[in-house]
Order: C-alpha cells, then sequence, then structure tokens
C-alpha cells in the first residue's frame, strides 16, 4: 500500500508542479458499494476510489489546437471480494491521459489508459480510446475503446450512451443509460450490457446510483455478479 500511495503522490506532485492552477485540477474521493467496470463485478463489498485530475490543458492560443487532460485513479479494496483481494490494499491504479479537439459540433476526445494491478503483481493493460459526443437533445456519444497491451490486447470494447441533465434547486441532477458491446481477443463477442443511473450534485458533493444488467449471458458469464450499487464522493477544486 505504501508503494501505491507513494506512486499517486509522485504523479499528483508531477501535475500540479507542471500544470497546477492554470488549468482546471480537482481531487476526487469516492466511496462506493462495489467496484463494477464494464458491466464486469471486480468487488461486490465497499471500495474507495481515489483520483487527482488536471484538465483543460489549452494548445495553442486560446486553444485553438485543442486541450490535454490528464490523471490518476485508484481503487483500494475495503471489504474481501471471493479470495482474490484484500480488504485495505490497492487492487487497481490508473493512469490516463486525453486530448480534446478543438470542434464545436461534437466532442472528439481521444485517450490513452494504463491499468496497473500493485497486490496482484500482474501485467498492466493498455488500451487507447475515441470518445464521440453530440451537442444536441440527450446529449448522445458512442466510445470505441481498443486494447494495445497486457490482457486486453486486440480486444475491442464500444460503449454507446445517452444522458440528460436539469436542475432541481440547487441540486444538478443527470439521468443516462448505456449499451456495450465486446470483441474481445479470446472468448465471446456481442452485447454485452446495458446499465441506467442517476447522479445528483451540490457543490462538491455527488451521489450516484447505477443499475447494470446482461445483455448476451455468454458475453460477461460469471464476471457479472452485481446489478445495483451506489457511491458518495466529493471532488476539491485545487
Amino acid at each position: 500500500m505504501r508503494r501505491v500511495a507513494g506512486m499517486l503522490v509522485v504523479v499528483g506532485g508531477c501535475l500540479f508542479a507542471g500544470w497546477g492552477m492554470a488549468a482546471d485540477s480537482s481531487l476526487s474521493l469516492n466511496l462506493g458499494s462495489a467496484y463494477i467496470f464494464r458491466g464486469v463485478t471486480y468487488n461486490d463489498g465497499m471500495v474507495f476510489q481515489p483520483s487527482l485530475n488536471v484538465n483543460d490543458i489549452k494548445v495553442g492560443e486560446d486553444g485553438a489546437a485543442g486541450a490535454f487532460g490528464v490523471g490518476v485513479w485508484g481503487n483500494l479494496d475495503l471489504d474481501d471480494y471471493n479470495g482474490t483481494l484484500n480488504n485495505g490494499e490497492f487492487s487497481e491504479v490508473d493512469l490516463y491521459g486525453s486530448w480534446l479537439a478543438p470542434l464545436e459540433s461534437v466532442d472528439l476526445t481521444v485517450g490513452y489508459n494504463e491499468y496497473t494491478y500493485p497486490s496482484g503483481g500482474g501485467d498492466a493493460d493498455r488500451e487507447l480510446s475515441l470518445l464521440v459526443g453530440a451537442h444536441c437533445l440527450l446529449s448522445p456519444s458512442l466510445g470505441v475503446y481498443y486494447g494495445i497491451d497486457g490482457g486486453v490486447q486486440n480486444s475491442l470494447y464500444v460503449e454507446g450512451m445517452v444522458s440528460y441533465c436539469w436542475q432541481l434547486r440547487e441540486v444538478d441532477l443527470t439521468a443516462g443509460g448505456l449499451v456495450s458491446y465486446r470483441n474481445p481477443d479470446e472468448g465471446e463477442s456481442g452485447f454485452a450490457h446495458w446499465g441506467c443511473g442517476l447522479i445528483a450534485g451540490w457543490r462538491i458533493f455527488e451521489a450516484r446510483i447505477s443499475y447494470i444488467d446482461k445483455l448476451e449471458s455468454k458475453v460477461l458469464g460469471d464476471a457479472y455478479d452485481v446489478g445495483l450499487a451506489g457511491s458518495l464522493g466529493v471532488t476539491i477544486p485545487l
């Protein structure tokens, strides 16, 4: 755990030393009832997930060449899971970066993600991503993720989403839904899962609840374990 804490401090220090307050910097702390990623259950118990992010690093004059974002995210397991995870250990630390193209009609983001597993000692997974979002009713978006190294190499994941935002007094509300498709290097291909959720934000605080379910049982198989999950979090501007 000391190794992971050191990684977070070093990466965070590099982020803020390089860009600091000139960009949109934040520290997020989230407490969740489970860790579910792309329909797969990684822990059905409590988890703590901190992250450091620096966004809107403008390139060129007034961002004429787009904007970069970088960050680090971790998953600290607070409960054991099927004898494969130990509480009090970071099972995953992710490093990521993205470039947002300077377009007016759509949001076009190119990204890189690196998933590391400190407590498991496995090799890192690396993937490239492309996310396109439209500025219209329900804010439709499509994300395409392709693995370039590790256990996800040559695997394709596609996710389509819609969302709607409104305000109730001082609370910002966002409701959304998604459908995913998987084409792994090994295993079954097909539509993996669908999900829906609600996010309520007030000042620096946020509450989330989501529900997911399998579409084609052969795709996720036993990796799907938890359907309903929630979290409470705080995001602190830096």
